[in-house]
């Protein structure tokens, strides 16, 4: 039996890391799981990471994550790569979502997007909403037009791994916030890699600038995109779902990753820093940057 899409990656995924970690075998760490929440189900999440095992366990109404993860002096990556052509990988192989999914969550996006509207202290982001909610907007976002790819859900500094001596990725760990999202809503990643955030505010990093335009480059060769007009098309609807991104992530209350209909008590700093600056391509770049 063939199986495909999610399920299929999580087969794949979990046949991979014990194909050459022989021991403790999976059946050995779904029974410790077990024991550490009595009476539980056990269950392989449906996004597994190239150096972790995770499930849940299940009681009742409860669910709690266990994650298992390789030490350091036994990893083994199969290959390497740079963030652009993990971005491209998404790319090219999207996943399938019926018409009926999509339009479930694009609702589910425009209810919460809609909190917004009128929310003292996020005036910053109407016309970021408003082009959200506007018919290029979520409708192409969530749309068949558009890559739904799977999504890390927590793609940042302590979630990435980089070899010491190639600079280049060697693995993502802790997939347990994983889903199928819209190509670019954790592009953000790369704006948090190109600068910092302290009491002062955030700071773009020198190289920023060269940071981006390397991406981008490495990321067209990598799908083999070369019309001009599509570059456009795609580098802009990236920038809108990252946005979407960024307020999904830092203006809502989030629970074990699942995003509420409701709002955070105050703006966070990242959504301010960069959603409140009307030229999201400058960035605050600041004229003593961060080194």
């Amino acid at each position: 039996m063939i199986i495909s899409g999610v399920e299929g990656w999580k087969h794949a995924s979990i046949a991979d890391f014990f194909a050459i970690r022989p021991t403790p075998s999976q059946n050995d760490l779904d029974e410790y799981a077990a024991s550490l929440i009595e009476g539980s189900t056990i269950c392989p999440v449906g996004m597994q990471g190239s150096l972790s095992y995770t499930v849940v366990a299940a009681k009742a109404d409860s669910k709690t994550i266990v994650s298992f993860r390789t030490p350091p002096e036994q990893a083994q990556w199969p290959d390497r790569e740079s963030g652009s052509a993990y971005f491209a990988r998404c790319w090219d192989q999207p996943q399938e979502l019926d018409p009926e999914q999509l339009e479930t969550k694009r609702r589910s996006i425009s209810r919460k997007l809609s909190l917004l509207e009128n929310a003292p202290g996020f005036e910053f982001l109407k016309n970021t909403v408003v082009q959200l909610r506007g018919p290029q907007g979520l409708a192409c976002l969530y749309s068949e037009a558009w890559p739904q790819v799977v999504t890390h859900g927590d793609l940042s500094q302590t979630n990435i791994l980089v070899g010491p001596e190639t600079l280049a990725i060697t693995g993502l760990v802790d997939w347990s916030l994983a889903k199928i999202a819209p190509f670019g809503l954790e592009l953000s990643a790369l704006r948090l890699l190109s600068g910092a955030m302290s009491s002062d505010g955030w700071t773009d990093r020198a190289f920023r600038p060269e940071t981006e335009a390397a991406f981008w480059d490495e990321f067209w060769r990598c799908t083999a995109i070369t019309d001009a007009g599509e570059r456009e098309t795609v580098r802009k609807m990236a920038e809108l779902s990252c946005k979407l991104g960024v307020i999904l992530r830092y203006a809502f209350r989030n629970l074990d990753g699942f995003v509420l209909d409701q709002l955070a008590p105050k703006p966070d700093p990242y959504l301010r820093s960069w959603l409140g600056n009307e030229h999201w391509g400058d960035l605050i770049a600041k004229d003593t940057p961060v080194n």
